[in-house]
């Protein structure tokens, strides 16, 4: 038993907990986030400012699974952070990492014969980037909650999130 604030908690790890007296039993909703940094160049056709120029950034994407205390394994994990690593990783490395993400309605990127090219549909923003990352965790990790936040630079994100409807 532990006592919190005052109040006899009876802890049962992986199912809900049980308050006593008045207070309501609750779950807990748990987050484990994965950071996994890339590197990656791109253009903005459109852009008001030099994002309109070709140009790269040290990337970083948080890939975030969101799930109930419930649904914690035998080891007590939501899931264990080397197969987010090994599955996202994974994907990056062979899709945006030391590459070029362009837009696949840039005529001028297309006249630059890029050796190593991941073309999306429209500019390669941080929210699109995020989008896009966010449909290949949720495949990947489809009992979870996910929201990933793609690091332009170490002050600018954009997250995106994809949450399972309430069954």
């Amino acid at each position: 038993m532990c006592i919190v604030g005052g109040v006899d908690r009876v802890w049962n790890v992986g199912k809900r907990s049980r308050w006593p007296g008045s207070m309501t039993p609750r779950s807990t909703v748990m987050q484990v986030t994965k950071r996994i940094e890339f590197c990656a160049g791109h253009r903005l056709p459109g852009h008001e400012g030099k994002c309109r120029n070709f140009h790269g950034h040290n990337y970083r994407a948080d890939i975030t699974l969101q799930g109930d205390e419930g649904g914690l394994d035998s080891v007590g994990r939501l899931v264990d952070f080397g197969t987010i690593k090994n599955k996202i990783k994974g994907w990056i490395d062979h899709h945006w990492d030391h590459g070029m993400i362009l837009s696949t309605d840039d005529e001028k990127a297309r006249a630059m014969g890029f050796e190593r090219v991941f073309w999306m549909n429209g500019a390669p923003t941080a929210e699109r980037m995020a989008i896009r990352l966010v449909d290949e965790v949720v495949a990947l990790f489809p009992d979870f909650n996910v929201h990933v936040t793609i690091w332009e630079t170490p002050n600018a994100a954009a997250t995106a999130s994809r949450v399972r409807p309430s069954v």
